[in-house]
């Protein structure tokens, strides 16, 4: 009787644990979604608010806002994504002294470098390696002149 009083505290203990364990697990899993979907919600909004200021007459508000989403970013991007982010600030800021298609091909590398390890980040599929990633940006065709 005593062996069989030992095997039950065995089994109790061992189911203890596994309890705990699946559960701190599942509580990991739980925090990983919800914050790799808050940094989904920043990326978005960065490269929403991105989209509206290509073009040399963005708006007041549109630069705000680009600014804002890019500053929310340092709330939960990873260090690999800000220093991304960083050079490509750098890469679209007035300091930039490259011309013409040396600036759009700063532009694109650093461009493409902060979306891979944004998608690097969210775990999001990738094909290949980082060289082989080359984001291309679509802006709306200026409006024409009416003559």
């Amino acid at each position: 009787m005593n062996g069989g009083l030992i095997a039950s505290v065995y089994t109790l203990a061992v189911s203890v644990i596994v309890a705990a364990v699946s559960y701190w697990f599942t509580k990991t899993e739980d925090q990983d979604a919800d914050l790799r979907k808050l940094r989904f919600d920043f990326y978005r909004e960065f490269v929403v608010a991105f989209a509206q200021m290509t073009d040399e007459h963005a708006t007041e508000v549109e630069r705000i806002r680009f600014n804002t989403a890019t500053n929310a970013m340092y709330l939960a991007g990873t260090p690999e994504v800000l220093k991304a982010l960083s050079d490509f600030r750098k890469a679209i800021g007035y300091r930039n002294e490259l011309v013409g298609e040396q600036k759009q091909e700063q532009f694109i590398e650093k461009y493409t470098k902060l979306l891979w390890v944004i998608r690097k980040d969210l775990k999001l599929p990738t094909v290949g390696d980082s060289t082989a990633f080359r984001a291309e940006y679509w802006a709306a065709s200026p409006p024409k002149s009416e003559e």
